[in-house]
């Protein structure tokens, strides 16, 4: 259905060793992030330059899945007016990293100013979410008021999303429930975000002490 590259760890996983960003580059460890409709079945051509691989299966309802090729066409118009890059109106608080469950720290507010630089164009967030047990209903409550009170202002669209498939079978047991595939006009827009006041209240009010862990790799498509 789609492939892009797979920069940056936006935000690392507490659960699985395996969503770091390199240590050397500090770049994601993997260069590839692929979506396939049924069962997983990597072409050759993928994992001849894949650097590592790493899959699962997800139940994604049909209403996101119809049209999927024409809205990511879409998606990939150009914008009337460019992402002006990232920049941080304020310096980034150390101290809150112990506030609010996703911060803008000063590391994650220097890449995503030096990316939009280089890369002004659309973006998509990869997020895998794990909530803590009976935490899912706050979730939600954040997921709609995240659409209503941030979409508007920043541009995020949601493309796919939906529960993770435990596998009995598998050799190591996936730790998330949910995956999410977040479409941004541009990385600005996601600092910006982060910087937003009505972005931390929400993060404090239905995330904090709800989410158990949601690495975030950044994904820039390749387009058709």
């Amino acid at each position: 259905m789609t492939v892009g590259r797979a920069h940056y760890f936006l935000s690392t996983s507490h659960l699985s060793t395996k969503l770091q960003n390199a240590p050397g580059s500090n770049t994601s460890t993997y260069n590839i992030a692929t979506v396939i409709a049924g069962p997983p079945s990597l072409r050759p051509e993928v994992t001849a330059i894949a650097t590592d691989i790493f899959s699962f299966q997800a139940d994604i309802d049909d209403t996101w899945t119809q049209d999927y090729a024409q809205r990511t066409r879409t998606l990939f118009d150009p914008l009337s007016q460019p992402i002006p890059p990232f920049s941080p109106d304020t310096r980034p608080d150390e101290d809150e990293d112990g506030d609010v469950e996703f911060p803008l720290t000063p590391s994650l507010s220097s890449f995503l100013a030096a990316f939009s630089r280089s890369n002004p164009g659309p973006v998509t967030m990869f997020n895998l979410i794990s909530v803590h047990e009976g935490m899912f209903p706050s979730y939600q409550r954040y997921m709609d008021e995240f659409r209503e009170v941030l979409g508007p202002k920043y541009g995020p669209q949601p493309r796919l999303v939906g529960p993770l498939i435990r596998d009995s079978d598998a050799e190591e047991e996936v730790p998330w429930e949910m995956v999410g595939w977040i479409w941004y006009p541009g990385a600005a827009n996601f600092g910006r975000m982060l910087e937003d006041e009505e972005y931390k209240k929400l993060d404090r009010m239905y995330k904090k002490g709800v989410v158990r862990d949601n690495p975030i790799v950044l994904v820039v498509e390749l387009e058709e």
